[in-house]
C-alpha cells in the first residue's frame, strides 16, 4: 500500500523515489530526507518553486528593498 500509487501512469521515476522515502520513515530518517529531496528534483516542481522565488527577489530588487 502506498499513498503515491497516483504518480504511476506518467512519473515512474519519482514513484519510485516517493515509495523508497515512504518505506524509509520510521526506521531511517535521513535515508527518508534524501528520498523526498531527489523525487522534487526529478519532478518539475522544484524548477516552478526555483522561478517563483528568482521573480520574487526581482520584485524587491526592483523596489529597492
Amino acid at each position: 500500500m502506498s499513498n503515491f500509487k497516483f504518480l504511476q501512469p506518467e512519473w515512474t521515476s519519482i514513484l519510485k523515489e516517493a515509495q523508497e522515502a515512504e518505506r524509509l520513515t520510521i526506521t531511517s530518517p535521513m535515508a527518508c530526507a534524501i528520498s523526498c529531496r531527489s523525487a522534487l528534483e526529478k519532478s518539475d516542481f522544484a524548477g516552478n518553486v526555483w522561478q517563483i522565488v528568482w521573480q520574487t527577489k526581482k520584485s524587491y530588487n526592483f523596489l529597492g528593498l
